[in-house]
């Protein structure tokens, strides 16, 4: 393992926390452990805006990064980089800028369903949502910065993965099945339907079938479920189904037996972390947001505060890539306390819907966009992949579920590991 290094940050209070803050993350990805010291005597590394610091940082800019609507413009117009005055590339400021989501601070401009929009994001116009951006800075400042690079315990490793299914819907195969094989002019489709949900059960509610899948590959997932029922305020359904139902009981304990795991998928609607986990169970540390529509300047805070140790919402639901332009699990910053909230972000980077409702491509091609995707960050990363139940069934679906056997063909082959939420909280190390 490679030695501690000593750290002095010679900064002003304008931008000591978010430095520190970023810094911690970098020598988070490329395993350097580190040591704070006041006196830049005791330094191995100084980290200042002189000149003649070993890592220079532009405090203007950082603090600009928190309050000045221009920034958005200023890195879009730049390519892809915040610049100090002097036209340098502050590549510790444009991680901090894309890690935190900072663009969401200033633009106003909400969808239909309170989500940030992809349309008019930063990621759109550059036209650089599938780029792993933060690792990409983070790459350069060790290039520059050769005691760094020295000290990287980091090494070359398979990506993980962590599979999802977001449990919306349980009872929509007697309908929307049913009403795939009249299209199709199906007969004898429309009477196996038809039976299936009347001897077998809902056919949606197909979590023994998921897991029997899984446990083929030797892979584990994570089933969030919603413990609201009925329309939103948004005008959104939440879920399908009652939590306290028999079946739906029986199939969270399954989950749960079976050495899968269990998370919350939070409703919209008004009612609290708190209140909606007790509605769930106990032992439930994960979250995602129904329908993405969550705010990570307000929500993060809520879910600290409740319990929650993990969270897999942040994400765009139009394409596949980086919300966050960074493929690893981290702290999220709160801009309003300046302070990393104790909980370990995994964003979605890889959902169903995103090609069949959104892109509105064949399987096959959905297949070919997540390889392709897979095989860019297939070192030294943890793609999120959500594929929801309904998606995992023969009827109306039956081309994403081929594509979903498909995916898990390829993970195997290639050697990805999956991993769950109780796992990756258990292997981090969260800085106060």
């Amino acid at each position: 393992m490679a030695d501690m290094i000593k750290v002095s940050l010679q900064l002003s209070d304008k931008s000591f926390p978010e430095v520190r803050y970023i810094f911690n993350e970098l020598c988070r990805f490329y395993k350097i452990d580190v040591q704070y010291v006041a006196a830049g005597e005791q330094a191995d590394l100084i980290i200042g805006s002189h000149s003649d610091a070993g890592l220079q940082v532009d405090e203007d800019l950082i603090q600009a990064i928190s309050g000045d609507p221009v920034i958005n413009t200023q890195f879009i117009k730049a390519g892809g980089v915040l610049r100090r005055q002097s036209g340098e590339p502050d590549y510790l400021a444009s991680a901090f800028y894309v890690l935190s989501c900072a663009q969401e601070l200033h633009v106003k401009r909400r969808d239909q369903f309170g989500r940030f929009p992809y349309v008019g994001s930063y990621q759109q116009q550059l036209g650089n949502h599938d780029k792993n951006l933060v690792a990409d800075y983070f790459r350069i400042i060790l290039e520059q910065c050769p005691l760094l690079a020295k000290s990287s315990g980091l090494s070359k490793e398979r990506s993980s993965i962590f599979l999802s299914h977001d449990i919306d819907v349980v009872y929509g195969s007697i309908q929307q099945d049913l009403f795939s094989q009249v299209k199709q002019l199906n007969p004898s489709g429309v009477i196996k339907v038809v039976q299936e949900n009347l001897v077998k059960g809902p056919q949606w509610l197909n979590i023994q079938e998921i897991i029997e899948l899984e446990r083929v590959f030797e892979f584990k997932s994570t089933f969030f479920w919603i413990p609201v029922a009925g329309k939103s305020v948004l005008g959104v359904a939440n879920a399908d189904y009652r939590i306290d139902n028999k079946e739906i009981r029986d199939s969270i304990r399954l989950v749960e037996d079976s050495g899968w795991e269990n998370g919350l998928h939070k409703s919209i609607s008004t009612l609290s972390f708190e209140e909606e986990l007790a509605l769930l169970g106990d032992g439930v540390i994960a979250n995602r947001y129904h329908f993405l529509a969550f705010d990570p300047h307000v929500d993060f805070l809520k879910m600290e505060k409740a319990g929650i140790k993990f969270d897999s919402s942040l994400s765009f639901a139009e394409v596949t890539g980086f919300r966050n332009g960074f493929a690893a699990p981290y702290q999220p910053w709160i801009f309003s306390e300046r302070r990393a909230v104790k909980l370990v972000e995994c964003p979605m980077h890889v959902m169903d819907t995103t090609y069949f409702n959104y892109l509105k491509v064949s399987g096959e091609a959905c297949y070919d966009s997540v390889v392709e995707f897979m095989e860019a960050n297939k070192y030294n990363s943890l793609i999120s992949i959500l594929w929801h139940n309904n998606f995992i069934s023969a009827y109306k679906y039956k081309e994403y579920k081929e594509t979903y056997l498909r995916l898990l063909e390829y993970l195997e082959l290639n050697s990805f590991k999956a991993v769950n939420p109780s796992e990756i909280v258990k292997g981090f190390s969260f800085y106060e």
